[in-house]
Parts: C-alpha cells; structure tokens; sequence
C-alpha cells in the first residue's frame, strides 16, 4: 500500500508543474529561472532524503566522470 500512496503522491507532483510555472511565469520570472529553482528544489529534497538515509558517498574512481559532467553544465557569462 504504501508504494501505491508514492506513486500516486508523484504524479499529483508533477501535475502541479505546469500551472505552478505558469504562475512563475505571470509573476515575472523568466523560463531559465523557472527551471533554476525546479532543479534546486529538487536537489535539496534528494540530498535531504540521501543524508538522512546515509547513501552519501561516492566512489574515488568515480570522480573523474563526476567531473567531467560539470563540464557541459557549466554556464559561462
């Protein structure tokens, strides 16, 4: 039961995305910034669910991939 109530708290989530971003919108803000504060809120709740449950790690031999990625996901002025 409990997977049920996830799955269906998920898609009442991300339901709501659109008429909250067109509420963004009205209010002024433009669609990157929209889209800015959608992957940070969505960071902090995955890195506040991943500290609490003490998956926090990372490989050494995985941060060269880890940072080879930034690379492209790096905005330059």
């Amino acid at each position: 039961m409990k997977g049920y109530v996830y799955i269906i708290a998920a898609a009442l989530l991300w339901g709501i995305i659109g008429p909250l971003s067109r509420l963004a919108f009205d209010q002024g803000l433009a669609p990157m910034e929209v889209a800015f504060w959608r992957a940070a809120l969505a960071w902090l709740f995955f890195g506040s669910h991943a500290m609490m449950a003490k998956t926090i790690r990372m490989r050494f031999k995985d941060l060269p991939m880890v940072l080879l990625f930034l690379l492209p996901g790096r905005q330059t002025p």
